[in-house]
C-alpha cells in the first residue's frame, strides 16, 4: 500500500511520465530536476488520496495526477506564441493521427525538422488540456484529461479521442477496424473508470 514513508518506491512513475515530456523540456530549457519535482508534488497527492477500494491499481490512479502537474506546470511557465507553421503542423498531425509519434519521426513522415515537430507536439499539448482541462484555479485536486486518455491503452486512447472530436462510433469503428459492439463496450469501460478516478478527486 502507497504511503508518504515509502513515496520513493514510485519515483519511477515520475522518471516514466517524464519520457514523453522530454524533447519539449530540451527545446523550452526545462531542468530535468525542475519537472521531477513537480511530478513528486503530483505522485505526493496520488499517494494521499489513492484508496484502494475503488478497484483501481495505483499506478493507473497515480500517472494521470503526475502527468497532469507536469502538463499544468509546462503551460503555466512556458507562455508560447505560435508561428503559422507550427498551426499548421499541428492540424495535420491531428488529422492524420500521428500525435502519439514521437519529433524524430514526425520530422521523417513530415518532411520537416524536429524543432518544428516538438514546437507542434506542444502546441498540441497545451491546446488540448486548454480546452479539455478539469482542473479549476481553486481546486488543483482533479485529474487532468489529457493525462488520464494519454495513459489509456492505445486501442481505448485512439477510440475516446476519435470520439471527443465527434466522429460517430460506426465511423470510429470502420477507421479502427472494430466492431460497432467493441467501440460502445470500449466507451463505457473508459467511462466507468474515469468518473470513479473524479469521484476519488472530487472527495479530496
Amino acid at each position: 500500500m502507497p504511503c508518504e514513508s515509502n513515496i520513493q518506491d514510485y519515483f519511477r512513475l515520475v522518471w516514466s511520465c517524464m519520457r514523453r515530456y522530454r524533447p519539449i523540456m530540451r527545446y523550452r530549457n526545462i531542468e530535468e530536476e525542475d519537472m521531477f519535482q513537480v511530478g513528486c508534488m503530483g505522485l505526493l497527492r496520488a499517494v494521499r488520496h489513492f484508496e484502494e477500494c475503488r478497484g483501481l491499481s495505483f499506478s493507473t490512479y497515480a500517472v494521470p495526477t503526475i502527468r497532469g502537474y507536469m502538463i499544468r506546470y509546462i503551460r503555466d511557465t512556458q507562455p508560447i506564441h505560435y508561428s503559422r507553421s507550427v498551426r499548421e503542423l499541428a492540424s495535420k498531425l491531428i488529422r492524420d493521427h500521428l500525435t502519439d509519434e514521437s519529433p524524430e519521426r514526425i520530422a521523417d513522415i513530415m518532411g520537416c525538422t524536429v524543432a518544428l515537430a516538438i514546437n507542434a507536439l506542444s502546441m498540441i499539448d497545451v491546446k488540448f488540456t486548454s480546452e479539455q482541462d478539469v482542473w479549476s484555479e481553486d481546486d488543483d485536486t482533479q485529474l487532468h484529461v489529457d493525462a488520464f486518455i494519454d495513459d489509456l491503452p492505445r486501442i481505448q486512447s485512439q477510440i475516446i479521442k476519435l470520439r471527443l472530436r465527434g466522429v460517430s462510433q460506426s465511423d470510429i469503428s470502420h477507421r479502427l477496424g472494430l466492431s460497432q459492439p467493441t467501440v460502445s463496450r470500449a466507451l463505457q469501460k473508459i467511462g466507468k473508470q474515469y468518473i470513479s478516478i473524479m469521484k476519488g478527486a472530487a472527495a479530496i
